[in-house]
């Protein structure tokens, strides 16, 4: 009697199972590239850039397969609705410049578009359509860019909807906010500055981090300050504290956190250090407005 073997095949991946991993797969992709961006020169060679898209367009892949989709707050989604509009609006508008139109349209819409083509081409009159932009290619390339930030954007928007992800993601940003910070100091008072693995051979008297220019290193720091701040009197729940005595306001705040909230306010002080020493006049100025912002609002609210 022939033996019969029996083929078990690979099970079908539960829905909920499947959802789960696909979610994980674009956090964890989320934050690689908040991790990634900031370090080969602030991602500005067309490498990097690439591989941005890629990464941002094969997450939404995931999102789109995702069968149940995350809750998104209705607030959100209400204050979102005309941003989708200018986004889409947008992308539209890229895509009109690079798309072959008649050429007495273009001169109709862009008249210099036709006046270089013919000082710098032959027969342009006989071509039966041409684009609105000169360098087509240029234009996709950075549409294809702007694009990814914004798919980002709508990723973060739709899939971060957890107290645990939001948290995952503002440490990360304040580490590499601190990292920025004293990598920029270290490579300022080194003998042979470094960006990474390329030698420095501009503001070399600044510390700019892994960034080339001072002010996008500047810029960077800016607006992690404000996060590790937000963070800090979110977890002691500053505007809790009104109506205590000096007493109960400092055991509420000890009691929460105490070692943890240090540790953030030391991570401010090192990305302030670092501003300082960018030599950012902007950047500074917004950071003495973010601190003044702060004490403001604190002021009108237990006023």
């Amino acid at each position: 009697m022939p033996t019969i073997y029996r083929i078990r095949l690979p099970r079908t991946p539960h829905p909920k199972n499947k959802d789960e991993f696909l979610l994980r797969v674009i956090e964890f992709g989320i934050l690689g590239l908040l991790l990634f961006s900031p370090l080969p020169a602030a991602s500005v060679f067309p490498w990097a850039i690439t591989l941005i898209a890629v990464v941002s367009i094969l997450l939404t892949i995931c999102y789109v397969l995702i069968e149940n989709k995350p809750e998104v707050n209705p607030l959100l989604v209400r204050r979102l609705k005309w941003p989708r509009y200018l986004f889409g609006g947008f992308l539209l508008y890229v895509a009109f410049q690079v798309i072959p139109l008649p050429v007495g349209l273009v001169k109709l819409l862009s008249p210099h578009a036709v006046v270089l083509r013919e000082a710098f081409s032959f027969q342009v009159g006989e071509w039966g359509a041409i684009t609105l932009s000169l360098a087509p290619f240029h234009t996709i390339r950075e549409g294809l860019e702007m694009l990814s930030y914004i798919l980002i954007g709508f990723l973060v928007i739709q899939t971060v909807t957890t107290s645990e992800k939001i948290k995952r993601i503002i440490y990360l940003c304040i580490g590499m906010g601190v990292f920025q910070a004293l990598y920029g100091i270290f490579e300022l008072f080194r003998g042979d500055p470094h960006i990474l693995f390329m030698q420095k051979t501009i503001n070399l008297e600044k510390a700019t981090g892994t960034f080339i220019n001072q002010n996008h290193f500047a810029g960077f720091l800016e607006m992690i300050i404000p996060l590790a701040l937000a963070l800090i009197l979110a977890r002691i729940d500053l505007f809790s504290l009104s109506g205590m005595d000096l007493k109960e306001k400092f055991l509420r705040i000890t009691a929460k956190g105490f070692t943890s909230n240090v540790m953030a306010l030391i991570c401010v002080f090192v990305m302030c250090l670092g501003l300082l020493f960018s030599r950012s006049r902007a950047a500074l100025f917004s950071v003495f407005l973010i601190f003044f912002l702060f004490f403001v609002m604190s002021l009108l609210y237990f006023g």
